[in-house]
């Protein structure tokens, strides 16, 4: 209005106030500009969110050399969604929206739509443009895709496992062979140690921020395998399944962010949320170690070890029975629990009985595929067989579509094998 009227500039303050005015009764912008802001937005305990955004502007994983969100965006609201897979007409997420005619959901459904009826308006109903010549809803891509997988990942919970039906009460849903195994975990083997709560791990947020994400935990004064006490990242820890030298795990740095360990960034003077001195020059443990994992339907995802050299869960076992297997090479850092358990040594039968366990821990709707962990059809990249000029042409395997009564069982990696 000013730029096309200037005669208008001297009354600006007073059309601004009553455009504001009107705004504020009926909810609507009357001084013709929309503006688009840049804010930050913090919401707690979402890391899956911030995992989730990671591999899209990824060259070796989604997206080509240089893309933004964005045009990342821009690109997805121009397709169909899921156009090249096809979706169970029992999906129980996605069923009644599935293409009878063919693959992907059906023609009025579409990105955008979805978009704006599942988030508030705010973060997509403008025409305003961005100085980069994006739409709202484009700029604005990297909170829906990671919000959108942040929450379909939270439904995936598999807590119907003979375990928790034995916790609940049921005191036969676990074998005697099984329920011996427990008393080993949770006691001789000092499993318990690493793999703590209803996770099986310690390194989640319910062990390491509580209820919130102002109670933190990250780091720890132990006591390690040899020599005084050190600080180390709690929840990581490092086993001796290789040299410590060959893998550093979170002890290593990244060459723009730094330290991973929280022990060495606080060391560094840094804030990592949680208050607690770790001096210059104090000894920090954290080389070699490695995030413990869930065991969680831990049969079915093997081969195990954060380097794949196992193939079984009876492995597993006996590595732990008889000790890191570089123990006074990786001594400076090595966790303390990981000395041997002498009680298993020459005892097969209490080794399997700690495997008969790890399995109760297996949801029956996770190796059958059934709600919620039903899916569309799934393209998975397998290596490669042909290169045409100069690039690998990928070659895929298709896991079929499930609806939410599932299919058949997923295979164990030893079953694979044996295949």
């Amino acid at each position: 209005v000013f730029e096309k009227y200037p005669w208008a500039k001297k009354y600006e303050r007073i059309i601004r106030r009553r455009a504001w005015i009107l705004k504020s009764l009926l909810g609507r912008d009357f001084t013709g500009v929309d503006k688009l802001c840049r804010v930050k937005v913090l919401i707690d305990n979402a890391s899956l969110a911030s995992q989730a955004v990671g591999p899209p502007l990824s060259n070796v994983e989604m997206i080509w050399n240089g893309r933004t969100f964005p045009e990342f965006g821009r690109k997805m609201f121009s397709l169909p969604p899921l156009a090249l897979q096809e979706v169970h007409p029992k999906d129980s997420v996605l069923g009644r929206y599935a293409n009878p005619d063919g693959n992907g959901l059906r023609e009025q459904i579409t990105y955008p739509r979805l978009i704006r009826e599942a988030f508030q308006d705010k973060w997509w109903n403008t025409e305003a443009m961005t100085p980069d010549g994006f739409t709202q809803m484009e700029a604005n891509f990297t909170l829906f895709w990671g919000l959108a997988i942040n929450m379909y990942e939270s439904t995936l919970v598999s807590d119907q496992t003979p375990f928790d039906s034995f916790a609940n009460g049921d005191h036969e849903a676990l074998s005697e062979e099984a329920q011996r195994g427990l008393k080993l975990f949770l006691n001789e083997g000092r499993c318990i140690n690493c793999h703590e709560g209803p996770e099986f791990t310690g390194a989640t947020v319910s062990a390491l921020r509580g209820a919130r994400s102002n109670e933190t935990d990250f780091i720890e004064f132990m006591e390690m395998q040899r020599g005084p006490e050190a600080f180390y990242d709690n929840g990581f820890y490092n086993i001796g399944v290789r040299p410590t030298l060959e893998d550093l795990g979170v002890g290593a740095s990244h060459p723009q962010l730094g330290p991973l360990s929280y022990t060495r960034r606080r060391q560094n003077g840094q804030d990592v949320d949680q208050d607690i001195h770790v001096p210059h020059g104090a000894r920090v443990a954290v080389d070699g170690s490695f995030k413990t994992p869930g065991l969680r339907n831990v049969e079915l995802t093997g081969p195990y070890m954060h380097n794949g050299g196992m193939k079984s869960l009876t492995e597993v076992v006996q590595f732990y029975t008889r000790r890191a297997d570089f123990f006074k090479q990786n001594m400076d850092n090595l966790d303390p629990d990981v000395d041997g358990i002498s009680e298993l040594q020459e005892n097969p039968e209490d080794i399997q009985a700690v495997v008969e366990f790890l399995k109760a821990l297996t949801d029956e709707r996770v190796r059958h595929r059934k709600a919620p962990f039903d899916h569309p059809e799934i393209v998975i990249m397998h290596g490669h067989s042909h290169v045409s000029g100069g690039v690998a042409l990928d070659d895929g395997r298709t896991l079929p579509a499930v609806g939410r009564n599932g299919g058949p069982a997923i295979k164990t990696f030893v079953e694979i094998l044996d295949d």
